[in-house]
């Protein structure tokens, strides 16, 4: 049964090895961890909602599974090799305190859930399943899912109708399981929200990124449906599509929202939520 469905970004600025020691992000960081231990502490298993990368080589229109395999990964596509898993079985020697303590251990390339140093580099993953697993690393033994991370990939210009449905089909599966699932959506907000955001200035974007805070703020489904592809994609909010396979999921269910917040350090708008159903 579907217990609750968290919403963080897709940044690996949330890992702090990654921009130098403590990062640039503390507190989105703890804000984060905070929501998405929250959504652990009542699931067995996790299910990711990952929006769609640029350059993935995929279609961007629609909805696919991601692989089973691999079930570990690294970050040493974005400059340091910190490894990832999915399901636990790599070892795991390190604890939640290294994502909140980055200076701990000597060596960079360990991580959370990771192999050894000097290993063979972990083979690629999309970027919402290391961030998962990054995450999943971060939390305390018991609250890890005690089944493999599994989830899905929602393009960026996938149409709002085939999100919706997507969500509607996944609740079915997930009413149909006898263990407690938390769905985790992975994206990102507008991506112009100044003048130095990686999309540059679009004045269009902080309505828009205003709008999102709201709808997830009220626990509005209704509100998130209501997107409309083409205005998002000018702004680059790319976690629309996902955010509308979530509302397709949650449907007409109240929900209580918990660990709402919305930053935008850096023209990128990162938003953190907990709906629970």
């Amino acid at each position: 049964m579907l217990t609750s469905v968290c919403v963080v970004p897709a940044t690996p600025l949330l890992v702090p090895r990654l921009c130098g020691g403590a990062g640039a992000l503390p507190e989105l960081r703890g804000r984060v961890l905070a929501a998405v231990g929250a959504m652990a502490a009542g699931a067995d298993a996790w299910f990711v909602v990952g929006a769609g990368e640029a350059g993935d080589g995929l279609p961007q229109d629609g909805v696919s599974r991601y692989p089973a395999e691999p079930s570990t990964g690294s970050f040493v596509g974005f400059g340091v090799d910190v490894r990832v898993t999915l399901d636990g079985r790599a070892g795991e020697e390190r604890d939640a305190d290294d994502h909140r303590n980055p200076s701990a251990g000597a060596r960079e390339e360990v991580c959370a859930g990771g192999a050894q140093p000097g290993s063979a580099p972990a083979a690629s993953m999309a970027l919402p399943l290391l961030i998962a697993g990054w995450l999943r690393g971060g939390l305390a033994r018991d609250l890890r899912p005690r089944r493999p991370v599994t989830g899905m990939r929602v393009g960026r210009e996938a149409p709002w109708e085939v999100c919706v449905e997507s969500g509607r089909a996944l609740r079915r599966d997930i009413d149909a399981r006898p263990e407690r699932i938390g769905v985790l959506v992975i994206g990102d907000g507008p991506s112009t929200l100044t003048a130095k955001a990686p999309g540059a200035f679009d004045e269009r974007a902080r309505p828009l990124a205003e709008e999102v805070a709201a709808a997830m703020a009220d626990g509005d489904a209704a509100a998130l449906i209501r997107l409309e592809p083409r205005q998002c994609a000018r702004v680059g909010l790319d976690v629309r599509s996902a955010l509308q396979v979530a509302a397709g999921l949650v449907g007409d269910d109240r929900v209580r929202v918990d660990h709402q917040s919305v930053q935008w350090p850096y023209g990128v708008a990162y938003y953190t939520g907990l709906w629970s159903v």
